[in-house]
């Protein structure tokens, strides 16, 4: 795995954005500190220097591009796996947010390349929380966590908690088959948030009491309200209430 390691940059996923085509693969690009980091649609992601940021660009293998959000699904299972490391217990709020205690810990964005409908590779950002925070602003929902709240005495060298990560996601993908793909769907589920019971939602702009049934191979998300009425939800058309 190449490795390039930035003092501070506008986001790790524009940076390779800009160079990829100058990349071998996979290549693994971390910075001490981002000054634009980017979130899902218009978002923002904030960081503070000694958080964990990066972007792994790599192939993907043998995913198809049928089945891109495995790739959503891999880098969301390898950060609860490493939080389980600092003995933090986290879930994953549909599609890919990171909480701790219904706090957000980690930001995943996720760039893909196709070409003639082959899925060619990805750039998989991560923002994951390490310096402690402060009050929220009002607009954060849900408000901010970190590492270090959690796990006050964890000794967290972001740059190699970057490649332990990385090489996680690299080794499920290079392993990847129909049979692991089974395995990451069920562990995906199993590590989801709210996955069992009611609970607040607000879908295509009404409120509602609602459960998850499943989440489809495309990545959309299936729920059923108390009055028996299904939906089948891209991100912009579900809310989680806390």
């Amino acid at each position: 795995m190449h490795r390039i390691i930035l003092s501070t940059v506008d986001s790790t996923n524009k940076y390779v954005e800009e160079h990829k085509a100058n990349f071998p693969l996979p290549t693994l690009v971390t910075a001490t500190q981002q000054r634009s980091g980017k979130g899902q649609g218009m978002n923002k992601w904030d960081s503070k220097a000694g958080d964990i940021l990066f972007t792994l660009y790599s192939g993907l293998g043998g995913i198809s591009a049928g089945s891109f959000f495995t790739i959503s699904q891999i880098v969301s299972l390898a950060i609860v796996r490493f939080l389980r490391s600092c003995n933090i217990v986290a879930y994953i709020k549909w599609p890919n947010d990171i909480l701790v205690e219904e706090q957000k810990i980690c930001g995943i964005l996720i760039k893909t390349y196709i070409q003639s409908g082959v899925l060619l590779s990805a750039a998989m950002g991560v923002g994951l929380n390490v310096v402690r925070r402060g009050k929220s602003p009002s607009h954060y929902n849900p408000p901010a966590t970190s590492i270090l709240q959690h796990a006050p005495f964890s000794q967290i060298n972001s740059n190699t908690a970057s490649e332990e990560i990385a090489r996680d996601i690299l080794e499920v993908i290079d392993n990847y088959s129909p049979h692991t793909a089974t395995q990451i769907r069920a562990e995906y589920w199993q590590n989801l948030y709210r996955n069992q019971g009611f609970f607040p939602f607000v879908v295509r702009g009404e409120s509602c009491m609602a459960r998850l049934l499943a989440v489809c191979d495309n990545g959309q998300l299936h729920l059923q309200d108390k009055k028996g009425t299904e939906y089948v939800c891209t991100f912009q058309d579900v809310q989680y209430v806390f």
